[in-house]
């Protein structure tokens, strides 16, 4: 519905007639995207709910830390508890999900004070640590090498387009790590 609308009204808003910004459209798209491809991997189970509550939610962080370079707590969170009850509704032993996510935020975390003892400035938010730890209960430990991996590489690619696109030195790292875990899920 709402990619039509936007079509329809010619991406314009029906009240007032201000342009709606293409990446509202360009979410929406993404969103039904990932919808249909975790839809044709997982099948119509009870655990496909959860995972599909996470999709605007993963969206929604991607756009937001994009533009803010900002996590918010409240959309963490939710991603942690749908996690938990993706893995609750496939019949996985919670207790080492929750491990796996305190196991995740530990290693970010040291690695953001390593990081930025060297570098001498903040290296990573503290949004991109609770990112972590939502994606270790998504993921466990299984994952962690390859989540890590990705990270980095994906985190250089999106930083290195971000700084040509902005010509700011920062830039946010929860996009390459909201694409992390989507791949890791995925694989």
């Amino acid at each position: 519905i709402p990619v039509l609308s936007y079509l329809i009204q010619r991406g314009k808003c029906s009240y007032c007639s201000q342009k709606i910004a293409p990446f509202y459209i360009l979410a929406e798209c993404l969103s039904l995207f990932l919808a249909l491809v975790f839809y044709l991997l997982i099948g119509p189970v009870w655990a496909l709910i959860p995972v599909m509550m996470a999709i605007p939610v993963l969206v929604g962080l991607f756009f937001i830390d994009s533009a803010f370079r900002i996590l918010p707590d409240s959309l963490n969170i939710a991603l942690a508890i749908l996690g938990l009850a993706y893995h609750g509704l496939s019949h996985h032993a919670l207790l080492g999900y929750v491990l796996s996510g305190v196991i995740y935020a530990g290693a970010s975390y040291a690695l953001a004070l390593l990081v930025g003892r060297v570098l001498k400035k903040e290296a990573m938010g503290m949004g991109d640590v609770k990112f972590f730890a939502a994606a270790g209960i998504w993921l466990g430990m299984a994952s962690f090498s390859l989540f890590l991996i990705l990270s980095g590489v994906f985190g250089i690619a999106f930083g290195a387009l971000y700084k040509k696109a902005t010509k700011s030195e920062l830039f946010p790292f929860g996009p390459a790590l909201i694409i992390s875990l989507i791949v890791c899920f995925l694989l």
